[in-house]
């Protein structure tokens, strides 16, 4: 009898966690409170935004000037480009259009219950199954519907819920006081002083987007700021080393902040610049914005250390200095995870993705019939990581993936968990945050599509340029798609050897005379093949040992 799974949320990992479930030969329903498919991303108007009733209560969506911290190619599903004349990095408009030809694209429509609310989910009595109780959205009389289920995937992601933080005095606060999830345009704050508060990505662009209205803006960072641009030497962060399979095999996200951190310091003097980090590189949020320092330098930005109290329209920060006559007040500081609608057993304990095995399955959950996909923090691309999980939640609901016993998982977990504590253990989300590279070689490894050392070694005798790829590019979601079980060769080939040129395809908008291509950097090729031989021979040797040779 066909498995049927209940998906809940009809975002990028909902919508790729369907295709992946239906993949796998499973009957699948997908709800989602919004109107339209894509989530954060979803193509909402600007009516539906101006609602002040919320009835879906969504806290999180993307502002107008907002555009992808990663480029097109590693925000692309494995089987499914977006078009070559897209721009390196997306508005919020090119999001939610290529979700909805993805959508179309694998016919899930049919299989995806809009403007419809999940209530309450909790195991049946017997424990085989899912009760899942739902509610339509905007409907004069709402009917309640109770449906039963084999497996529940939560893909409602982690932007659920606004995070405000206690600052002391702001209950005397007269002004204005919002959060960045509901902030779009900045022209609201025209002529206003406005604090904005906050240390991530989110904040710094914020900060700068309204320092372009306001009469000043500040933005209060209490650990200061790792500025990072989208573009480094003319190409996507990506391209950088610290992102490649090399370096994540050659050196632990530990050594990053000692190899790495000097790197982002040649941007400009962060001390100059107020924003003087406090924290190691990987023990913070990185800020990706382009254009910090020039507003900073502009007069229109100021920044500030961490917020000591409040009064009426006074800010007072730790070092001793004060703002007088702060109009607005913006907290940009996150979101909190939020699972009010599953109904916590007992048995299980509480549901929580870092207490999963991968940050996918619950452990105690012996009837693996209760996922999580896309409900951790992430550095790093996102979708790769997203689709990865949904594979590995899709072979094991449909049963086809032995997963290690509940002993190893255990002690996976709590591997885990150490050395998160010991990367990122200052801060506060360390225990829900992965560092995307080997994380995804890990799934990867689960279901059999990874490119491992000894595959990539063998590669480099075979197809020398591939080989090249997958050793010193960032893993995008194609390289996945080369072994295992969901593999693709011949299309996830052409995708690879295409994403360099696929980026610079937008920029080339002038004609010039041909020049004779340079095609693969010989010495990286040569330097390369030196170091799987040296890998080859270290497997070799370990073989050895194993008695797996003669």
């Amino acid at each position: 009898m066909t498995k049927r799974v209940c998906v809940v949320g009809a975002g990028a990992a909902g919508l790729t966690t369907t295709k992946w479930c239906l993949q796998e030969g499973l009957d699948v329903i997908c709800y989602d409170k919004r109107a339209l498919v894509g989530g954060l991303w979803s193509l909402e108007d600007e009516v539906s935004r101006a609602d002040l009733n919320n009835p879906a209560d969504i806290q999180c969506r993307p502002f107008a000037t907002c555009q992808t911290n990663d480029n097109k190619e590693a925000f692309a599903f494995s089987d499914f480009r977006l078009p070559k004349d897209c721009p390196i990095n997306l508005v919020p408009r090119r999001v939610g259009q290529y979700l909805e030809d993805y959508t179309d694209h694998f016919n899930l429509r049919p299989h995806i219950k809009l403007n419809t609310r999940v209530v309450n989910i909790k195991r049946k009595h017997n424990d085989h199954g899912w009760l899942v109780t739902t509610k339509p959205i905007g409907e004069s009389h709402e009917k309640v519907r109770t449906d039963e289920v084999d497996a529940v995937v939560i893909c409602s992601g982690s932007f659920n819920r606004q995070y405000r933080p206690s600052v002391k005095g702001i209950e005397s606060f007269k002004g204005e006081i919002s959060h960045a999830g509901d902030f779009y345009r900045p022209d609201k704050f025209r002529s206003k002083n406005v604090l904005v508060i906050g240390g991530s990505t989110y904040a710094s662009e914020i900060a700068c987007d309204i320092s372009r209205e306001a009469e000043q803006t500040y933005l209060s960072a209490r650990h200061g700021l790792w500025p990072m641009q989208r573009m480094i030497g003319g190409m996507p962060y990506q391209y950088t080393p610290i992102w490649s399979r090399y370096t994540n095999l050659r050196y632990n996200v530990s050594q990053f902040d000692q190899l790495f951190g000097p790197f982002l310091r040649r941007r400009f003097n962060f001390r100059d610049y107020s924003m003087e980090p406090t924290r190691g590189l990987c023990r913070m949020q990185v800020a990706t914005c382009d254009d910090i320092e020039f507003r900073i330098a502009a007069g229109a930005l100021t920044m500030k250390g961490e917020i000591k109290e409040m009064t009426k329209n006074r800010v007072t920060f730790k070092d001793g200095s004060s703002i007088d006559g702060i109009d607005s007040i913006v907290f940009a500081t996150g979101f909190k995870l939020s699972l009010d609608f599953l109904e916590e057993d007992p048995s299980l304990g509480p549901f929580e993705p870092s207490t999963s095995y991968k940050y996918v399955i619950p452990v105690e959950d012996e009837s693996r019939s209760l996922c999580f996909v896309g409900l951790v923090y992430m550095m790093g691309p996102n979708l790769v990581c997203i689709e990865l999980q949904a594979r590995l939640a899709a072979r094991v609901i449909a049963g086809k993936l032995m997963l290690p016993s509940k002993e190893e998982m255990e002690r996976s977990i709590e591997k885990d968990r150490m050395e998160n504590k010991e990367t990122f253990g200052e801060m506060e989300t360390y225990k829900q945050l992965i560092w995307v590279p080997p994380y995804m070689e890990s799934i990867a490894e689960l279901i059999g599509a990874r490119p491992t050392p000894w595959r990539i070694f063998l590669l480099f005798f075979m197809d020398p340029k591939l080989a090249h790829q997958l050793l010193f590019m960032f893993p995008y979601a194609p390289t996945y798609r080369l072994y295992g079980a969901h593999s693709d060769w011949e299309q996830s080939r052409k995708f690879i050897m295409e994403i360099d040129e696929n980026l610079l395809i937008p920029l080339r908008t002038v004609k010039y005379p041909e020049t004779p291509q340079r095609g693969c950097n010989k010495i990286r090729v040569l330097i390369g093949c030196a170091i799987l031989c040296l890998i080859g021979a270290w497997l070799y040797s370990r073989w050895i040992t194993w008695g797996r040779l003669p």
